[in-house]
């Protein structure tokens, strides 16, 4: 692959760089597919993490790599978007939302003692590693 990143595009005839231009493209298509196995992997591997945390009482852990840690944090969990919408009409809080609903809106009307309709907290991992 790395010779393929360093071709001199310029020597080229034209159908090499069409031919070239799909080599990359299949080759980033691959990079891709690999990534997303990664992705699926490393968070297979985070839950098992977490698990096994907690089987052993701690919320740390030291390989021969890293360490790893487990903190938590709240998230909203719409269960009602028709409610949570009817509220987000009546009290012009659109800025609540951005495809998904937005955490720290949510959060600083949750750290007031208010609630909001269709929103419920859930509590989610999150694992850090640090480099040794």
């Amino acid at each position: 692959m790395k010779d393929l990143l360093e071709t001199n595009i310029e020597e080229l005839k034209l159908g090499e760089k069409v031919d070239y231009i799909k080599t990359l493209k299949d080759e980033r298509t691959s990079i891709n597919d690999l990534s997303k196995k990664f992705t699926k992997q490393i968070e297979l591997a985070e839950i098992s993490f977490v698990e096994a945390c907690k089987e052993a009482g701690t919320d740390i852990a030291r390989g021969k790599l890293a360490t790893a840690s487990v903190t938590t944090e709240e998230a909203p969990n719409v269960e009602d978007w028709d409610a949570l919408y009817d509220y987000i009409d009546t009290n012009k809080a659109s800025y609540m939302l951005y495809k998904r609903i937005k955490m720290a809106p949510i959060q600083e009307m949750w750290n007031m003692g208010r609630e909001i309709p269709g929103v419920t907290k859930i509590i989610k991992n999150k694992v850090s590693t640090k480099t040794l």
